[in-house]
Parts: structure tokens; C-alpha cells; sequence
């Protein structure tokens, strides 16, 4: 065992004992004179937010102007709801208090939970300004 009563020493990549060649024998001569084994461990990747599973599919449609209300759905009344615009966002004039609208984000959030919601908050700004793509395919509305 080494001065310090370990045996090996656990790294993540070699140049946690140096930074050049020269540098990175001399950690192992020290190791080797301690008598001390090495080993280097490869970390986990960090996961994603999603714990690495992929994210879920939008819920939500984004109505288009002049689509007929009462063909919506749950699915558009969301879409219209989650989508800030109507609070007014860039040259979208506000429609509704901020208040209002935060508090109706709020209850959607308590519902669907936040990766949800922001998946659904993504589509909608994407379908607002023109990016249409979600994954490479556009999700079918059901409007």
C-alpha cells in the first residue's frame, strides 16, 4: 500500500497527472516509487434533463389565422393558450394580461407537467415564427 494507505489511485484521463508527456511519467514514476497501481475510469456522460430518454411528442396544434374556432379542439385551445404571443411577444399585440397569462400557464404546467409543457411551449414559438420542424417532421395538427 501507498503512503496513504491506498493501494491505486482512480483517475478520470491521464492528464489529471500531467500535462505532457514528460510530465504525465513523472506521475507514474511517483506512483510506481509509492507503490501504487493506477487506474483510469471513464465518467458516465452527463445525462440530459430527460434522463436520457427522448423528449415527448408536442400535444398541442397552433390554430392559423381564419380557422374556424369551434374545429380547435383541446388541442388548438392549448396551443393558443401556452402560446405567449397573445401576452405580446415581438410585433404580436397583447390580447391578454400577463397575469392572466402566466396564471393560465401555471394550471397547464400543474397538468402536464414542466417537460411537457415546454416541449409544447417549443412547438408553438417554432410554429409562430416559422420554423415548422419538429424532429425533422412536422407533428400533425389536429385542427
Amino acid at each position: 500500500k501507498g503512503k496513504e494507505g491506498v493501494d491505486v489511485a482512480f483517475i478520470d484521463h491521464p492528464s489529471v497527472i500531467g500535462d505532457n508527456y514528460a510530465e504525465i511519467i513523472g506521475g507514474l514514476s511517483r506512483l510506481a516509487d509509492a507503490g501504487m497501481g493506477l487506474r483510469i475510469v471513464r465518467r458516465e456522460p452527463a445525462r440530459s434533463p430527460s434522463g436520457g430518454k427522448s423528449l415527448p411528442r408536442p400535444t398541442v396544434s397552433v390554430p392559423e389565422h381564419g380557422d374556424d374556432p369551434s374545429k380547435f379542439g383541446a388541442a388548438g385551445i392549448k396551443g393558443m393558450v401556452v402560446n405567449p404571443i397573445y401576452a405580446g411577444v415581438a410585433d404580436y399585440p397583447k390580447m391578454i394580461p400577463d397575469e392572466e397569462w402566466v396564471g393560465a400557464v401555471t394550471k397547464v404546467i400543474e397538468e402536464d407537467g414542466a417537460e411537457q409543457f415546454l416541449v409544447n411551449l417549443l412547438y408553438v414559438l417554432r410554429r409562430t415564427f416559422g420554423c415548422v420542424e419538429w424532429d425533422g417532421h412536422l407533428p400533425p395538427d389536429v385542427n
